[in-house]
């Protein structure tokens, strides 16, 4: 049998994944990575170094021979973990959809990768899992996870109205009305400084944006305000920093040119 036809044969149809009862429930859907949560995390770099050359050139380059012996740095792992780390997020209304260059087999088993090694700079002798998601959503999804395992329930929002009922505080949710002994809100911010990195400007290992004095980022003419810079996160911080920003771009250009008020 020609492979062409073995693929029409076992293919699905329209009909046949129409006709199936079988659905996925996406509020109940299995823990995409494996978290230990009793190990300690590790930092990766988190800057990529392209080449710009095509996948199959790069197939095809036979390289230059090597020299010696050369022990990797925790940037080459970095950089051959990215194979099979997250290449993509996309938002929808039900939550987020991570993408992976190596996801899983087909049938939501996900592709676990563990490294074994010698000594490195950085990183000591021993066996090592690599976690795709390592960064501040990845962070929330394992607390998440931690609670569920130990039985406190987490209910999605939004939240709705709120009332005293004895000596406890009633919120009301999305499954109905909970009562609980305190409440403490707490916020969150994901960094998204991309947009940045792409352009070249430096950012610390919690991804912010390095800045100076006047909010400059390390590419000349390049300015970060707000959440997405190391600071104070509240609007009023913000609007200061982006006032700073503001008039050295302005001192900047009258530099070049006068202007006039």
């Amino acid at each position: 049998m020609k492979a062409l036809d073995y693929h029409e044969a076992t293919k699905h149809s329209w009909a046949r994944i129409r006709a199936e009862p079988h659905y996925l429930d996406f509020e109940n859907m299995p823990s995409p990575f494996k978290i230990y949560s009793d190990l300690d995390r590790r930092p990766l770099p988190k800057r990529r170094s392209g080449t710009n050359m095509p996948a199959l050139s790069a197939v095809a380059d036979p390289g230059a021979p090597a020299v010696g012996e050369r022990v990797p740095s925790l940037e080459d792992l970095a950089q051959l973990l990215s194979a099979v780390g997250i290449t993509k997020r996309r938002l929808y209304p039900g939550g987020e959809v991570l993408y992976r260059g190596a996801s899983c087999t087909g049938a939501l088993y996900h592709v676990e990768v563990y490294i074994v090694c010698g000594d490195l700079e950085g990183l000591p002798a021993g066996v090592h899992q690599f976690q795709p998601d390592d960064d501040g959503a990845g962070a929330a999804r394992a607390i998440r996870w931690a609670l569920e395992d130990a039985g406190i329930v987490r209910v999605a929002g939004p939240c709705g109205a709120f009332e005293i009922r004895g000596d406890k505080l009633a919120v009301e949710t999305a499954q109905g009305w909970l009562e609980f002994d305190s409440v403490y809100p707490a916020l969150g911010s994901v960094v998204r400084s991309g947009l940045a990195r792409s352009c070249g400007a430096d950012v610390s290992e919690g991804d912010c944006i390095l800045v100076g004095d006047h909010m400059e980022t390390s590419v000349p003419g390049l300015f970060a305000a707000g959440d997405v810079v190391i600071g104070l996160d509240q609007i009023s911080h913000a609007m200061g920093q982006a006032g700073v920003a503001a008039t050295t771009i302005r001192n900047h250009l009258a530099e070049e040119r006068p202007l006039r008020r």
